[in-house]
């Protein structure tokens, strides 16, 4: 169009980089930095406020039953996990690990439900789980369970299962193969 309209708009940014420190060292614009500094707010990372993960976890989880139009809950054991975690993509990660569990859960979550990126939980020696089992194991066996359900589902078609599982075929091969199903 060519027509000029006026809006009013307030623009949120967020960084986890210092970016007074990058103004000082010449990385960040000086301008811009002060353009967006208007009303700073300090969010400490979601590992060093782990009381409030199993509010958001209830938050995300009611926000989509209403959207999936289910009735899904979540086991004390599941919630304990989550909590553990360091979420190193912060609330978005966890946002997003509810959603994923959402859509391929049933009833109540349990830890093998929800698919968590292992590699904080490699670090550790954490023993929780079923039959004391550490929790990286425990993320494995509950990945590879859903994909031999859908498998069996799909009577064994790949195309299939990859669909019922909401992934991509290639996404499903790669796993396939890690697990050791399918020759590498």
């Amino acid at each position: 169009g060519v027509e000029t309209k006026k809006v009013d708009v307030r623009l949120i940014a967020a960084t986890h980089q210092p970016l007074e420190e990058l103004v000082q060292a010449g990385k960040f614009r000086q301008d811009l930095f002060y353009r967006l500094n208007v009303v700073p707010i300090a969010l400490p990372p979601l590992r060093e406020r782990r009381s409030d993960i199993p509010n958001l976890i209830s938050h995300f989880l009611a926000k989509y039953n209403h959207e999936l139009g289910k009735d899904l809950s979540i086991s004390q054991d599941a919630c304990a996990m989550l909590a553990e975690y360091d979420w190193p993509g912060n609330v978005r990660e966890l946002q997003n690990v509810v959603e994923r569990a959402a859509i391929f859960g049933e009833k109540e979550l349990a830890q093998d439900d929800f698919n968590l990126t292992p590699i904080e939980f490699a670090r550790r020696e954490t023993a929780i789980g079923p039959n004391n089992q550490n929790v990286l194991e425990s993320i494995k066996s509950g990945e590879a369970r859903k994909i031999a359900n859908a498998l069996r589902e799909a009577k064994g078609n790949i195309s299939e299962a990859a669909r019922i599982l909401g992934a991509a075929r290639s996404t499903l091969m790669y796993r396939l193969k890690k697990f050791g199903v399918l020759a590498k």
